[in-house]
């Protein structure tokens, strides 16, 4: 039943298709960005839309009105009510005729909307890159950049945004004081052009060391307009830089380069999980890629028989010598299994796609490496008697079977192949299991390769008297795994 519902739920992602739409409006108040992302289902009826609205300087209140001085439409960012009847009118307008809308911020007009030009660039920063090298720190900095362009004025621009999306990777805590966008050949130290708002007063920290940061800066000044000119027309003559509190003037830094063309930057490596602590993998289990241009494109493998995919959306997937099947490929993700053939070690992971291969990334494989799955709900948990998602509002009871969904517990007996789902018939068991609920150590009812899936595996147990809200854990053949949150009345 849950392998059933898990389909029909990929399936229904499957169908849907996303458009997004970018507009822009200046005027003597300044200017403005607008994105709207609309989901259109199967049929191509619009499901779910959502609006995000940026400005030159910071606002408390905007609205999207019908005409100069129409009555508000639209008052509010994030999700739209489809069944508002003003949200649909809005919706209508801003996807077939944006001119007929006007955007006012704390009541100024920024005038009528535009449809705006929009330019996509990628730069990897690397320490390596920077003037002079740095070879001792070890990090990495995959970066989007997309250029908005309102056209109009001297320069052919009349407004323009910029949309940084950055992930990173050191080695340790971190704090971020800048992100830079300069004029400059590789190699050359230029003057910069454009920057997010993080400076040493206003400081991005991550523990962990991986971090993620997105901002949007809009401006109507036509000396920005003129270099951004020159960005479209020579992108790598530009590049971007990263600044933190320990290396102030530079920590790393990269060329930009169109989306199109470039290739794969890989950030980092994880056992599937939604657990960032989890880098060891197991043989079979899944394995989740992050980083940026890692396929040109989003899908899953679709495969009737629910196998994975050697190639997939123009990208394949390489952990030392072997090559891993995927089940999912998008640009900013991609979800592969570990070969069951890889022995334990330590390997190179590396992403190909027709724009080039990515930078190695070496991980860990052990023959078992539980991770137990997690959202913010808790594990992935469900009762074994409706197969409901065990939550806050819906507890386990002590006595009661509840299983929960894993990867990394390696191969099974009979044993499965990679790359190929788990058969119903005969179950796909896993030996060595313990599961520990609270301080309560208790046997597995069952541990099997979930039938149906690959890399995904559930393990059974008796809810123990006593546990209240207690963290579970699994150990597989002496390694443990990550604990999760198990809600008991």
């Amino acid at each position: 039943m849950p392998v059933r519902l898990a389909v029909l739920a990929a399936l229904a992602l499957g169908a849907a298709r996303s458009e997004d739409v970018a507009l822009m409006a200046a005027s003597d108040a300044g200017a403005a960005l607008i994105r709207l992302s609309v989901t259109r289902a199967s049929a191509g009826r619009i499901s779910a839309a959502t609006l995000a609205v940026d400005a030159e300087t910071k606002f408390s209140g905007f609205a999207l009105r019908e005409g100069e001085s129409g009555a508000p439409l639209i008052t509010r960012s994030g999700s739209l009510d489809l069944s508002d009847p003003l949200a649909q009118v809005a919706l209508e307008r801003l996807l077939s005729s944006p001119s007929s809308l006007s955007l006012w911020i704390d009541d100024r007009s920024f005038g009528t909307l535009r449809t705006a030009q929009e330019s996509r660039f990628e730069a990897e920063l690397l320490p390596e890159n920077q003037t002079p090298p740095n070879f001792l720190l070890k990090a990495s900095a995959p970066v989007g950049v997309t250029v908005y362009t309102l056209p109009g004025g001297e320069s052919g621009i009349r407004a323009a945004a910029l949309a940084f999306e950055m992930t990173a990777r050191f080695p340790g805590p971190v704090g971020v004081t800048g992100l830079h966008l300069h004029a400059g050949e590789a190699g050359v130290i230029g003057r910069a052009i454009a920057a997010c708002s993080l400076s040493p007063a206003r400081v991005l920290v991550a523990v962990t060391g991986l971090l993620g940061y997105r901002e949007t800066v809009v401006s109507s000044k036509p000396e920005l307009a003129t270099a951004l000119a020159g960005v479209m027309e020579s992108p790598g003559s530009y590049y971007l830089d990263l600044h933190t509190a320990a290396i102030p003037l530079g920590a790393m830094r990269g060329q930009l380069m169109p989306a199109s063309s470039a290739p794969p930057a890989l950030l980092t490596v994880l056992a599937s999980g939604s657990d960032i602590s989890l880098t060891t993998l197991a043989q079979g289990g899944l394995m989740s890629v992050y980083g940026r241009s890692l396929a040109p494109s989003a899908g899953g493998a679709g495969n009737p028989d629910g196998s994975a995919a050697w190639s997939l959306n123009g990208a394949e997937v390489s952990i030392g010598s072997f090559r891993a099947p995927m089940l999912w490929a998008a640009p900013d993700v991609i979800l592969a299994q570990v070969p069951f053939e890889i022995p334990p070690g330590t390997y190179p992971v590396k992403i190909s796609t027709v724009s080039g291969e990515s930078r190695t990334f070496d991980v860990r494989v052990a023959a078992a490496a539980p991770a137990l799955f997690q959202d913010t709900a808790g594990g992935l948990c469900l009762k074994n008697s409706d197969y409901s998602r065990v939550t806050a509002q819906n507890p386990a009871s002590p006595g009661e079977i509840v299983f929960c969904y894993a990867t990394g517990l390696g191969q099974t007996s009979p044993p499965l192949r990679t790359g190929v789902p788990a058969p119903a018939e005969p179950l796909s068991n896993v030996s060595g299991v313990s599961v520990t609920v609270g301080s309560t150590a208790v046997n597995p009812v069952y541990a099997i390769a979930t039938p149906g899936s690959v890399g995904t595996y559930q393990i059974a147990f008796t809810v123990p008297p006593g546990a209240g809200a207690a963290q579970v854990f699994l150990t597989v053949r002496g390694a443990s795994s990550n604990r999760v949150q198990l809600h008991v009345r």
